[in-house]
């Protein structure tokens, strides 16, 4: 079953740990993954100050890039990159902006 849930995209880590709690082979083997994604808004800050607010797809039209890069600009990876560089107050920067209702 874990070469059926490879073909279908499904890694082999996520197989074992979906057999482990209890899922069905056949289900662990063919459910797609989820990828859970931010929706709300964005800020975007270049050479320190702010570029662009919006969603991700429209930061990304205003910045000529792929909505996908405005989304890793706020990963602990593209933070980590930014802070080793000479100038990182003026690299592309981006923080999720959280909805005050939520809190």
């Amino acid at each position: 079953m874990i070469e059926t849930a490879i073909k279908n995209g499904i890694g082999a880590r996520v197989y074992r740990q979906r057999v482990r709690a209890g899922w069905p082979r056949s289900k662990a083997s063919t459910q797609p993954v989820q990828r859970k994604r931010y929706k709300g808004d964005y800020a975007v800050y270049k050479n320190g100050e702010l570029a662009v607010m919006g969603t991700r797809k429209e930061c990304a039209e205003f910045l000529g890039v792929q909505e996908d890069y405005i989304h890793w600009l706020t990963t602990p990876t593209a933070v980590k990159r930014r802070s080793k560089r000479r100038n990182h107050e003026m690299a592309i920067s981006a923080v999720k902006l959280d909805d005050e209702d939520d809190e």
